[in-house]
Order: structure tokens, then sequence, then C-alpha cells
């Protein structure tokens, strides 16, 4: 099959976070299975030449551009890129696109639409219900003609299906449940590392200010752990660099800059235990990476991911306090044969549950098999509709 997937953007140091390391996760898988597929995106921060390729995947990039007045992604467009990508879509069997509230994929997918392309939508956690104007005025122009007119909507988890019932009713709408994946990575035991791991955004929803509060309730228990915080700036750098200022914790906690998504295992390799402090996380790639490698997590209890790691007890779920990410982190510190423990059956987990051969078996069968899943998709929708 000939695919097309879109993706917002792409950055050198991995900015736009999750939904372009997917991107680049199933072209790849999809393409090892023999089929012809290019993703295209914009790009920011990599000079005058874009690349053509990413970590070995092909690349069709716009040089984004920021409307005035405007700020984070959501402003981004390209011209070049719509008119290139309706030009191209014509040619495709399959289009995909990562979808946001954002004017890159928003008026693509929807010009797509009124030329009667069918379009296998993947939502990332990025369409949800929202109080902002602006969103709401975007939803009734633009989400809501796109969701209604398309193939599949592919949803993270129970969480992010039941927030679209905040933008429209999905009864009838294609919806069809896809985790994100993970290649098989090496394992690589390192019980020599004491160092406890923050790798995402520095935005305030992941809170990055809530780690280095934890470092500084466990300095004393545990004097020769380490603490680094890796990734770009997305709102919050200056307050974490305050807070670090603040508890003379220099020495302790390092800052390190954003990486390519080919480099956050490695990265993760050099650490002991992965904790993500943040809230309302509609997946968290990070979270499986690190399992991946058999890297013990702490999480907070509004990850969607939460009842898989409570019961593969492969790490820690918490309240999200610092009090209580600390008492779950000590616990790792104190007893590294258990962590090394949770970490292996991590590991095994999602092996099992969240491989990227499975996730492009759905994409396989989705792609041959559009507008098929009403019944399936109002069936899904029932029982949730029932508890409300």
């Amino acid at each position: 099959m000939k695919i097309l997937h879109i993706a917002p953007l792409f950055t050198p140091d991995g900015a736009f976070g999750g939904p372009t390391r997917v991107a680049l996760r199933q072209t790849r898988e999809l393409r090892s299975r023999g089929h012809d597929v290019l993703l295209v995106g914009t790009a920011m921060g990599y000079g005058r030449i874009l690349p053509a390729d990413i970590d070995g995947v092909p690349v069709k990039l716009f040089r984004a551009h920021k409307l005035l007045g405007t700020s984070g992604y959501g402003g981004l467009f390209s011209l070049k890129m719509l008119a290139w990508t309706l030009w191209k879509s014509r040619r495709a069997d399959v289009v995909h696109v990562h979808l946001a509230r954002d004017l890159l994929t928003m008026p693509t997918a929807l010009l797509l639409t009124c030329l009667q392309v069918p379009l296998h939508l993947q939502l990332h956690g990025m369409i949800g219900p929202s109080s902002k104007l602006t969103s709401r005025i975007m939803d009734m122009l633009a989400t809501r003609p796109v969701l209604n007119r398309s193939a599949t909507i592919f949803y993270l988890s129970n969480m992010e299906r039941d927030g679209l019932k905040g933008v429209l009713p999905v009864e009838n709408l294609p919806v069809r449940e896809l985790p994100n994946g993970v290649p098989a990575a090496p394992y690589e035991p390192r019980p020599d590392i004491v160092e406890v791991l923050f790798l995402a955004r520095l935005h305030v929803r992941k809170r990055p200010v809530a780690f280095v509060e934890m470092a500084e309730i466990l300095k004393d228990e545990f004097p020769d752990a380490s603490y680094a915080i890796v990734g770009p700036d997305d709102g919050e750098r200056v307050n974490v660099e305050q807070t670090i200022d603040k508890f003379n914790l220099s020495n302790r906690v390092h800052m390190e800059p954003g990486l390519a998504p080919s480099q956050t295992q490695s990265r993760m390799a050099s650490s002991a235990i992965y904790v993500l402090p943040s809230v309302e996380e509609p997946f968290g790639m990070t979270i499986i990476e690190a399992l991946a490698i058999g890297r013990p997590v702490v999480i907070t209890n509004s990850c969607a991911l939460a009842p898989f790691v409570e019961m593969n007890r492969c790490g820690f779920v918490t309240d999200g306090s610092p009090e209580d990410l600390a008492r779950a982190v000590s616990k790792l510190l104190r007893d590294p044969k258990a962590a090394t423990d949770m970490g292996l059956r991590g590991r095994l987990a999602v092996q099992k549950e969240y491989s990227i051969q499975h996730v492009v078996d759905v994409l396989e069968a989705r792609y041959g098999n559009p507008r098929t899943l009403n019944e399936e998709s109002a069936a899904l929708l029932a029982p949730a509709a029932e508890d409300k």
C-alpha cells in the first residue's frame, strides 16, 4: 500500500514529544513490511537545509511558521505543507493524520475530508474537552466535521475515549483503541548507577518542579544519589532552575537538553529509576520506553498507564505529591533487588502488550477495512455512557 502519515512538528530535540516518536516508529515498522510509506510534517530548528530522513525514516518536511501573537505550537502553520499534502494524498491508498488542535494537521484533515479522502486519525490525547474559546471555535468549525467524516479514530485509552464526549457525541464514530508501541530493546542492567531520571518536556503538566521537590526530600537519606532532568523547555525551565537554586541542589540535580527520539532509551539506560510526575497523562510514551529496557517507573494515579503499572508490579503509582514520589523512590533505592525485579516484570509486560508489531498489526487491519467499525464503536462506548 501507498501510505501517507502526517504529523505536526519535528525538531532535533524532539520538542513535540510522543506523537512524533509514535509516527516515526509506525512508519518504520510499516516500511519493514513492504509498504510504501512517507511521513510528512513541519520542522523547526534544523537550520537552512531540512533533513530528508529522521532516524532512517524518509520524511518530507516543510518549514513551520508562527502566527503573530500566538504562543506554543497551536499557532504554527505551513501553506506549503498543506498544498503538497492535498496533491500527494490523491496518489495514496491510505492517509493517516496524527491530529492536534493546530493550524498544521487540522486544516489539512478538514480539506482532505472535503475531498472525500478516507482519513485514519490518531489523537494522542490532544483532542478533548476544553474551555478555551479558541478551542471551542475550532471544534465547531473543524474538529467535529473531521471526526464525523473519518474512516477511523484511534484513541490511546479509555480516558481519552471518554474525553472525546466533551467534543461531540461519539456513539456512532468509528473509534478503535490503539496504544503506543515500542520496538524490542536490549536489557542493560546497571546496578552501579544511582541516578533518578525525569525525561519529558519541561511543561507544567509534566511537573518537573515536583521532581526537584522530591529530590530535596531524598537528599539526606541518599547522599550518593543524583537526579537528571532531560527535555526541551516548554514553559517550566525557569521555575525548575529557581527551585534547584532555592534548595541548593545544583550539585545533585542536573539539567540536560532535549534528545532526538532515537536517543531517549539509551539515555534511560544510564539511569536506575524513571519518574514521571505528570497529571492527566493520556498515555505516557516514556513510561513504556523505560519499562522496555527494564527500568522501574514511578508515576501518578491520574496517568492512563497506572492500572498497567500496578497490575504488573513494575513500579509505584503515587498521588503525585513530592512526598509520595519520594516515598516510592526511597523504596526502590533502598532495595535494588526489588527494583531490578520490577524493571524485568515491566520489560516482559511491555513486550507482550505494547510492541510496535502489535500496533502495526492493528493499523494494517484498519487500512484494509475502512468504515467497518461503527457497530463495534457503539458497543465499546455504551458501557461508558451508562456509567455517566
